[in-house]
């Protein structure tokens, strides 16, 4: 089974090769090489350099700095074998000329720009491949018909041929340490400064920084740096009391907020921000500090209370894993995808 998608997401990627290659045996490959792009066939947005970060062969340094995401590890097959972030890991991409020449079994379309283009890549060069619409944010509905699999909250859609699961990651990286006291709380969301969550991250750090309770913000052009794969992501969330994911518009899926609840870490969270979104089946009052239902001072104090409360804070960290491994089963949503693959 050869299985074609986009890419504009290290994580759904490495998601796709976890579910589709390690658990049901096919090969997943991604596109590379700017003909993508000077073709029509790649659409994240219009701008050459973007398109050079995902897809570029070569390894020029972009002229704002941007790092590359093609380091590639070794060629066979016709395939690029492309390290992921941390370069602990590989996956392979193609060329558009190897791309019109394979088959493949299903095409992977997970942003909407892609949907039509993709499309038009089956009628041309891929007959027999169907399409799949990935939706792991809150989209509208797709048109009647369409083969969606989705990693968020069950819509209730009628007319489509949809399965709902979770996007996978490697539970050997996240999982939960022994240690609890660390006296910092994390935020992993990109460009937090420029976001709703700011406000609440500032309030909350002003005040618990006279208790000695280091707030850092890390991501995409934050104030403390970023990470460059999910082995180091892991073992700094493991380093903290609680994350802050404080994040307007929350996430159709959202890879932080359940890589933190595999970690066993409780969360800062408005949970208006993920009314009906899928994070939601995480929280409860055991595992998380809700500002919807408390002041910032009143939150500030609890979270005092409980950092310097071992039993509490390791109470709550048991509380964030067994929600995790309630909601979250890989291997049983592996095998809906499976059966549902052979419906399509």
């Amino acid at each position: 089974m050869n299985i074609f998608t986009d890419f504009h997401h290290n994580s759904l990627l490495r998601s796709f090769v976890l579910l589709f290659e390690d658990r049901l045996g096919a090969n997943v490959y991604r596109p590379i090489g700017m003909e993508w792009f000077y073709d029509g066939y790649w659409a994240i947005n219009n701008q050459e350099d973007t398109a050079k970060q995902f897809l570029d062969i070569n390894t020029t340094i972009l002229h704002d700095n941007t790092p590359l995401l093609n380091k590639v590890n070794n060629i066979e097959n016709d395939s690029y074998y492309v390290y992921d972030p941390g370069y602990d890991s590989t996956h392979k991409a193609i060329t558009l000329d190897v791309f019109k020449e394979k088959k493949f079994d299903f095409i992977i379309a997970s942003i909407p720009q892609h949907v039509e283009i993709y499309k038009k890549l089956i009628d041309k060069y891929q007959p027999k491949a169907k399409l799949i619409i990935h939706i792991g944010n809150n989209w509208s509905k797709p048109e009647d018909g369409s083969n969606v699999l989705a990693s968020i909250k069950d819509q209730g859609w009628q007319g489509l041929n949809v399965v709902y699961y979770h996007q996978e990651f490697d539970m050997n990286i996240f999982k939960p340490i022994d240690n609890v006291g660390f006296n910092k709380i994390s935020s992993y969301i990109n460009i937090l400064q420029s976001t709703h969550g700011w406000d609440d991250f500032i309030g909350l750090e002003k005040i618990l920084q006279k208790d000695n309770i280091q707030l850092s913000s890390y991501g995409g052009q934050c104030r403390d740096g970023n990470f460059a794969g999910p082995k180091d992501l892991a073992k700094s969330m493991q380093k903290n009391d609680f994350i802050f994911h404080v994040k307007y518009g929350g996430d159709g899926y959202g890879h932080v907020l359940y890589n933190a609840y595999a970690c066993g870490k409780p969360t800062i969270i408005r949970s208006s921000y993920y009314k009906n979104s899928l994070g939601e089946e995480l929280f409860n009052p055991n595992n998380c500090i809700d500002l919807d239902t408390m002041s910032i001072e009143e939150a500030a104090l609890k979270i005092k209370e409980i950092i310097l409360d071992k039993a509490k804070l390791q109470s709550m960290s048991l509380a964030a894993r067994e929600s995790f491994v309630r909601c979250v089963d890989f291997r049983h949503d592996a095998e809906k995808v499976q059966k549902w693959l052979t419906n399509l």
